[in-house]
């Protein structure tokens, strides 16, 4: 669908259908593949390491500073593929104010923020597949040096049987 709305050049409708696909479809696929290379070449989905601007940016210098991290969630249905977690690290000090940077990884796996300066920032995460918020939680990146943040079942907001497996 999203490729015969684009080659109708119904853009806002491709790009809808784009996202629905990249961020819906199984990891890895080949669909959520082409549909992330169109978005990114259709500017309609940002890298995970540039922010997202909510004000203008200034340029600085490399950082390699860092936020990564496992996400472990122990009841999640291993014959399906695991579900899809949009992370969202946000600015709090005065000198990263509005800067946010976002990234996308999947429970029982890893996560990363690269590139991001030192500071102190809020980091919100969320499943696309049941529109469910899994953590909000305060961080400090550390100058130089990765940061690392393990999310788990334990410090998420939603139930521990939020993924559990259902019978078929």
């Amino acid at each position: 669908m999203a490729v015969t709305l684009a080659s109708l050049n119904r853009r806002s409708e491709a790009t809808e259908a784009y996202r629905w696909v990249f961020f819906n479809g199984l990891p890895g696929s080949e669909l959520v593949e082409k549909s992330e290379t169109w978005l990114r070449a259709a500017g309609a989905l940002a890298t995970t390491t540039e922010p997202v601007p909510d004000k203008p940016v200034e340029k600085t210098t490399a950082t390699e500073s860092r936020l990564r991290g496992h996400i472990t969630w122990a009841n999640v249905d291993p014959a399906r593929p695991a579900p899809r977690v949009h992370l969202r690290l946000e600015g709090t000090d005065a000198s990263n104010k509005g800067i946010v940077y976002n990234t996308a990884g999947a429970l029982n796996g890893d996560y990363e923020f690269a590139s991001v300066p030192p500071g102190s920032y809020r980091l919100t995460a969320r499943s696309p597949l049941i529109a469910v918020q899994l953590w909000e939680l305060n961080v400090t990146v550390q100058d130089g040096s990765p940061t690392v943040l393990d999310l788990s079942e334990a410090s998420s907001l939603a139930p521990g049987t939020t993924f559990v497996a259902r019978p078929r």
